[in-house]
């Protein structure tokens, strides 16, 4: 797989993953991001240039909501925002949810809709395994190697 396929992958899993939130915390939204755009350069002819917005809302298929910086809103996709930014804004997601104390949910309700388990292996694993700096899918993975052994 080439290194642009791998960014590409990468992007679509952030976007699968800012689509699955059901929760957004407090603060979050609006923040800025970063659009890749084509631009004119009067010698170079079309370039591509990064122009700022901000993200004010996205529903659930990836459609968004972005304002630029003269305050005038233009419909979008997530895919349509630089890679960096929307790590910047799955980031800033996590770091909220620590905060606001709604990793626990968050996890569960991952949990929930990845695996089927019982309700009390989750919550024990999300209190004392779920490790909030790796993904989920890790997170996942780490559960049914936990939980593995008393299935059997």
């Amino acid at each position: 797989m080439t290194v642009q396929e791998q960014i590409e992958r990468l992007a679509e899993k952030l976007i699968d993953d800012l689509c699955r939130i059901d929760e957004r915390p407090d603060g979050w939204l609006p923040h800025t991001v970063y659009v890749e755009e084509i631009g004119e350069d009067a010698t170079l002819g079309e370039i591509p240039v990064y122009t700022r917005y901000t993200l004010e809302d996205y529903n659930q298929d990836g459609s968004c909501t972005l304002r630029n910086m003269e305050g005038e809103y233009r419909s979008g996709h997530l895919r349509e925002i630089n890679i960096d930014w929307l790590v910047t804004l799955w980031n800033r997601y996590m770091e909220l949810c620590i905060e606001q104390e709604l990793w626990r949910d968050r996890a569960i309700r991952r949990l929930e809709q990845d695996t089927e388990a019982s309700l009390p292996d989750m919550l024990e694993f999300v209190e004392e395994h779920w490790q909030n700096c790796a993904s989920d899918e890790e997170n996942i993975q780490m559960f049914l190697r936990w939980v593995e052994p008393e299935e059997e």
